[in-house]
């Protein structure tokens, strides 16, 4: 069951069906007249697939998701809004901490530009060590996000939005002069 559409805060920690990228060969399925899987096709490449498929049709794919955690990056608490924007929650595994790169020191020592460490606290919900992967940024249906297990407080909020802003080499030095009173509308 999904989450109450009052629970979708910006800074949530909450399980989700996470899909995962479709790369080829892909799975096609038909179905008959009651919905039922008739037969499936599978296609090695996007050039195979494209000749199959007629203008304005809509294949049903084959695709996998997994349960995992999300961090909710906007509000979304409108019952009309169907989708909600969110960054994938990675666990880190003891062998990435003990590793020769230098990854889990920068990420420990909150320097990593593209990782938000969210550790094990008691109100993140996660219960071992996790990183807020900033590279995997995408909206999923609110009807795939289960249910809420913790938040990020507004400190760490305003962390993952300044990494954002840098990872996706946003610029807004004009809202910023907006916002100041330097540049009128």
């Amino acid at each position: 069951m999904p989450l109450d559409h009052f629970e979708f805060e910006r800074g949530a920690v909450c399980f989700a069906l996470f899909g995962y990228t479709v790369g080829f060969p892909v799975e096609a399925i038909e179905r008959d007249a009651q919905g039922v899987v008739d037969k499936a096709g599978s296609f090695a490449s996007i050039d195979a697939f494209a000749r199959e498929i007629r203008r304005g049709d809509v294949p049903e794919l084959v695709s996998r998701f997994k349960l995992r955690p999300v961090l909710i990056l906007q509000s979304a608490t409108n019952p009309g809004l169907q989708d909600v924007t969110v960054a994938r929650v990675n666990s880190v595994a003891a062998g990435k901490k003990a590793g020769k790169s230098g990854w889990w020191q920068r990420v420990s020592a909150d320097r990593h530009i593209t990782a938000y460490l969210v550790g094990d606290r008691p109100d993140h919900g996660l219960g071992s060590d996790a990183v807020v992967n900033l590279m995997a940024i995408q909206t999923i249906s609110k009807s795939n996000v289960l249910r809420k297990v913790g938040s990020l407080d507004v400190d760490e909020m305003r962390a993952v939005s300044e990494r954002i802003v840098r990872v996706l080499e946003l610029d807004i030095s004009e809202l910023i002069a907006k916002s100041s009173g330097i540049l009128r509308e």
